[in-house]
């Protein structure tokens, strides 16, 4: 299934409030850096849905486990 901005938005918010009921509201932001076509789509650089999964260059080690839970999620 290609990935439009609404269901990235989705997925992205999906894996926010897992992070959140794993590790509970935390003072610091875990980070997640997406890049490649989820990127242009989340940027607005393009309309289209280029992308069928979501490229992550790095993320917090603590996040490992839940991403790992999200096919859609390529590390």
């Amino acid at each position: 299934m290609e990935l439009g901005v609404k269901r990235l938005t989705k997925l992205l918010l999906d894996l926010d409030e897992e992070a959140r009921l794993v590790f509970g509201c935390l003072e610091e932001k875990m980070p997640l850096v997406i890049v490649g076509g989820s990127a242009f789509i989340l940027n607005r650089i393009t309309k289209r849905p280029v992308t069928h999964d979501v490229d992550i260059l790095s993320v917090d080690q603590r996040l490992m486990d839940i991403v790992a839970a999200y096919p859609e999620l390529k590390r």
